[in-house]
Order: C-alpha cells, then structure tokens, then sequence
C-alpha cells in the first residue's frame, strides 16, 4: 500500500470520482482536517518531546513546553470554528494541560458543525498557511515488485467508515440494490417477482443524487409523490387502475387519487411507525413553517 513521506501508510484506495458522481463534497474537506488534525497532533508531540514508544502519556509527562504547545493546538481550532477556540482558551491551566494528554494519548477532535460561521475553503486555505500539511508523492510496490513512486502528490489521511453488510439471502430494499437508497423492503421470492399481474417491486424511479436535486429545487410535495409512487404498493395498484379504466389512458390529470391513497403509507413509514408505536410514540407531522400548507392555513 502507498506510504508517503511522513511514514503514512494508506489502509483504502478511494477512486476520486466517487465523490463527484455522488456529490458527496463533504468527504474531501474531512479527509483534509482529518490529515491536518494528524499532523498537528505530531507536532505537539514533537513540540513536548514525546515521541511513540509508549502507550499513554500522564500529566507528569508533560515539560516546561506545554503553554506554547498548546498555544498551537489553540490556533488550529481559532482556524477551525470560533466557538471551540473559546472553550479551550478559557480553561484553567490544569485543564489545559488534562486536554493536551487527552490529544496525545488519542487524536484531536475538530468541532465543525454545518452552520460553521467560517467557509470550509478558507478552513483549508488557512490551515495549509499555518501547518503545512503532508501532501507530497507517495511510493508503492506495483505488481512487478518494484517500488514506484507516484507523479502526482496524493494525500493520506484518516477517514471515519461505517462498515455495511448486504448478503445475498437476505431481505433486499429494492429492485436496483447498486444504487438505489429509496426501496421498499420487500423478499425478492418468485412470487413476488413473477406470478402477479403487475410488478411488486418498485421500479428505480431515481437515485440518491437525482432526489437531493429534486428535494432541493422542487416543491416538498414533488419528492414525496415520486417516492410514493416508488415505496408505496397501494399507490402502484391506483396508478394501473386508473390507466387501465381510463378513456385515454396517456391524458390523465391526476393519475393517484389523494383522497383515497394519502402520503405517509409507503413501506419504509409502516415499518418505522410500527417500531415507534412498539415502543409507545407516533411521529407528528408539523409542516413547514413557509410551505404552501402552513401559509393557507394561518
């Protein structure tokens, strides 16, 4: 596996264009504060002359250093987020000191949340002008057994994965499993797939990427009708009912009736509700407060 020039050893290979296909940008900002947090962690260890080798580290540990190292560690939160500057700032100095044990013997933990008064692209900008992160060519062994090293610079830096298991015999969420987030969970048996007049499983009306645009452009009601249509067996019957019993079956002004099928019934709701009414609550939908059904009934 490539290693780059800090002794970083990559554990997983990411293709990069997964991250665009599934406009998932988040991925590439923490994979850089992840690096630089590393790095900083490094250099307060440096910083107080402790080096690996031993386990954890105590208070005794610490030497004369420790108000400059962590001084440090105050600048890469002051780039990070304001409020976490200041919680750090105004501790005492053996909680100071308690925070930079806790840094050494485990890592930093950056507080980013998404309404972050600071743009993420000046966070890098500024974080690169002040740490200089590791971010150079790597070198690997290739299939031929020869060390090779890479004409592009590559970063390596930690991620957080949560590790998910499908197996084949298993209830399946959708018909489309490779892309599809938005399934119903259905067993795909064969007389779920082929002895009915129509077909059980949802048709792959649109993926994830598909229905964050959707979700993000359109009215609320859009994406609950396409996801209704998808998830919901009721709205599937009333959908071929109503085309095979009307006149002109491609001019049809309301394909579901509303009235008779409401929203909310798909089987990924039944399935949530029916946990949440075992364990003795509801959900409560409360509209938005500028959406259409709030505005008409104030």
């Amino acid at each position: 596996m490539p290693v780059d020039l800090a002794g970083n050893r990559a554990e997983v290979i990411m293709d990069p264009t997964s991250i665009v296909s599934r406009i998932n940008i988040g991925v590439l900002y923490e994979h850089y504060i992840s690096g630089v947090s590393r790095d900083v962690n490094t250099l307060i260890r440096d910083k107080l002359q402790l080096h690996k080798g031993k386990a954890n580290y105590e208070l005794v540990d610490m030497n004369d250093n420790w108000r400059s190292t962590y001084d440090i560690l105050l600048r890469y939160y002051e780039i990070i987020n304001d409020q976490q500057f200041h919680y750090y700032s105004t501790l005492h100095d053996n909680e100071k000191v308690e925070v930079l044990v806790t840094v050494i013997n485990d890592q930093i933990y950056t507080y980013l949340p998404v309404n972050n008064n600071k743009l993420n692209k000046d966070i890098v900008l500024e974080l690169d002008r002040t740490f200089n992160p590791v971010y150079d060519k790597v070198t690997y062994t290739n299939d031929n057994d020869q060390i090779t090293t890479t004409v592009k610079d590559i970063r390596i830096a930690p991620m957080y994965y949560f590790l998910l298991d499908k197996i084949a015999d298993d209830w399946a969420v959708c018909d489309s499993g490779k892309l599809q987030h938005f399934g119903i969970l259905t067993p795909l048996t064969r007389a779920e797939k082929f002895m009915l007049p129509y077909k059980a499983n949802p048709p792959r009306t649109c993926g994830e990427t598909e229905s964050r645009i959707i979700a993000s452009y359109g009215d609320p009601q859009l994406p609950a009708e396409v996801m209704d249509r998808s998830n919901n067996p009721q709205t599937t019957r009333n959908i071929f009912y109503n085309i095979l019993n009307s006149e002109n079956p491609t001019d049809i002004d309301e394909v579901v009736d509303r009235e008779a099928i409401p929203f909310g019934n798909t089987k990924p709701m039944v399935l949530v509700r029916h946990i949440m009414s075992c364990a003795g609550f509801l959900p409560l939908f409360e509209p938005e407060v500028n959406s259409p059904d709030k505005i008409d009934k104030q």
